[in-house]
């Protein structure tokens, strides 16, 4: 734990001798929702353009969508919560807007136990 100017202390992920300071506020969005698939939709379009053969969605590694998957990680308390089937929705909604781009030929998926 690191101490601020304040007297308040901050959670840090590494040992680390200084205050973390401000804490940056996320935009307030409910959600992966439409935004999100339309930036989705826009990055695979845009992959194709650049000549790739297709798009691999990652969900490995601890990165966002591995992050879903994990009930470890998972803490939300929303229909992203949960049972399996609610962890997967996040994935599932990703496959999903990735086909709508570029069709099921040119989607996969790559998952570790």
């Amino acid at each position: 734990m690191a101490e601020d100017v304040e007297g308040k202390y901050w959670e840090t992920t590494v040992p680390s001798p200084w205050a973390m300071g401000a804490w940056p506020a996320p935009p307030n969005i409910p959600g992966p929702g439409p935004l999100a698939k339309t930036y989705t939709s826009i990055a695979v379009k845009n992959a194709i353009k650049a000549g790739f053969d297709g798009v691999e969605i990652h969900t490995m590694n601890c990165y966002l969508i591995d992050q879903f998957l994990q009930d470890v990680s998972n803490k939300q308390t929303d229909e992203y919560d949960g049972s399996i089937e609610n962890c997967a929705r996040f994935v599932l909604e990703i496959v999903d807007a990735v086909v709508k781009a570029v069709g099921e030929d040119r989607t996969a998926i790559r998952l570790s136990p």
